[in-house]
């Protein structure tokens, strides 16, 4: 059944499907947004009645990804589901439930699916969690001499080199090498804090808490965070800073995306920015009158085949053709209202 709105405002993550549709979950449950020929949005609400005890906090979805098999991977404040978007049918699998329950993970915040179909999942409760697409088998990624169980994993993606990075919510950014590491073991890791990651300058991280992880067509790593955002220089081994200020403080990034021309968007509460890389440029414009999204609240954007953007945010769905979003060049004005000397007219 089509529906006119979206079945909840508050939506946490979008993301394209096979058939061109935008999938988009939502606090009460799942989306799937389809367009007519006139652009106009058609609507479908899909509920997770898998498990009618957790129904509610199931519902309340906080992120998914597809696999290359086609299943969506739902991550929610309880845990994980699945959804099949061939039959429109949400599901379990005793596995990982089993699995889940046997870590005391819950409260799904990120999913990424790297280039051997392997599914990282970063958790409130958990930390980070790794599922084996070829062996079908789930393991518990850990630290040597540090745990994460408790570190809320905000983001995860793998570098070109496939070494392993993840954004906790107060411990900083973590990076595991590729070589050497063993998911079945503790690993040698590299974390970087505002105090340890070249303290009191502009070359380390601008807080600890790491809101969203992206890499860009060039392989530049783009590290947001709830006080501004930043790049890797991996000859350095050092951040540096791109300003955001258009509310005269540091800016709580929410997601960041790329557009066809390399370009990168980085989405705020107030709005987005479009940063162009190359020139150091960047220019802001404010969605909803400055009230798009909200600190801690889960986001993400995407770009579609047709190169439309689409993100998150708490008043919906926000979506537009970067080609379309042209700079205002606009002169205003000027008009002398008055003409005061030693506060005489």
């Amino acid at each position: 059944e089509e529906n006119d709105g979206l079945s909840h405002n508050v939506v946490s993550c979008v993301g394209e499907g096979l058939e061109n549709d935008i999938w988009a979950g939502t606090s009460d449950g799942l989306n799937r947004i389809q367009f007519s020929k006139t652009g106009l949005p058609l609507i479908t609400h899909y509920r997770d009645d898998s498990d009618m005890q957790h129904e509610i906090l199931n519902n309340r979805i906080q992120a998914f990804v597809i696999d290359r098999h086609q299943i969506m991977w739902i991550g929610s404040r309880r845990g994980i589901s699945y959804f099949d978007p061939s039959r429109k049918k949400f599901f379990r699998r005793q596995k990982t439930d089993d699995y889940l329950n046997a870590h005391d993970a819950s409260f799904v915040k990120t999913f990424y699916e790297d280039s051997e179909g392997s599914i990282w999942i970063g958790l409130l409760y958990g930390g980070l969690l790794m599922y084996d697409n070829r062996n079908d088998t789930f393991h518990k990624i850990s630290l040597k001499a540090k745990s994460i169980d408790r570190s809320n994993v905000n983001s995860v993606l793998l570098d070109a080199d496939r070494n392993i990075w993840f954004g906790t919510r107060k411990h900083g950014l973590f990076r595991i090498e590729r070589d050497g590491f063993d998911p079945d073991r503790p690993n040698d890791f590299t974390n970087y804090t505002l105090q340890s990651s070249h303290p009191s300058s502009e070359k380390g991280i601008p807080s600890n808490w790491i809101t969203t992880l992206y890499r860009n067509r060039n392989g530049l790593l783009y590290v947001g965070t709830s006080e501004g955002l930043c790049v890797y220089d991996p000859e350095n081994d050092a951040f540096r800073r791109i300003p955001l200020s258009q509310s005269g403080a540091n800016e709580y990034v929410c997601s960041i995306g790329e557009d066809r021309n390399g370009a990168v968007w980085i989405f705020t509460c107030q709005g987005v920015y479009r940063h162009v890389p190359e020139s150091g440029s960047t220019l802001f414009y404010e969605i909803h009158n400055g009230v798009f999204a909200r600190i801690d609240y889960q986001a993400n954007c995407c770009r579609t085949h047709r190169g439309t953007i689409f993100a998150s945010g708490i008043k919906g769905v926000t979506y537009f053709d970067p080609e379309n979003i042209k700079p205002d060049t606009t002169t205003a004005p000027v008009y002398i209202t008055g003409f005061n000397i030693l506060n005489r007219e």
